[in-house]
């Protein structure tokens, strides 16, 4: 989980949503992910991805912040 956050930047554009859609999906059903997630600053670069125009990934990183904002803790 760590290296998909780490290498979300260097992906092309199709690779990048659906690693941002599995990570999003991870992190809906498990705490555990979410704290890997925080602890990598993961949600930092998800956050930036929303500056984009892809609306795939769009959708797929408002849900992968979403997911993580079920922790407080990855909000900060």
């Amino acid at each position: 989980m760590c290296m998909c956050v780490c290498v979300c930047a260097c992906m092309s554009s199709q690779v990048l949503v659906n690693v941002v859609g599995a990570i999003g999906e991870c992190a809906a059903k498990d705490a555990d992910v979410r704290m890997i997630i925080r602890k990598a600053v993961g949600v930092t670069p998800l956050v930036q991805l929303l500056t984009g125009t892809n609306q795939a990934l769009l959708i797929n990183t408002t849900k992968a912040v979403g997911a993580c904002a079920l922790e407080p803790e990855s909000m900060m």
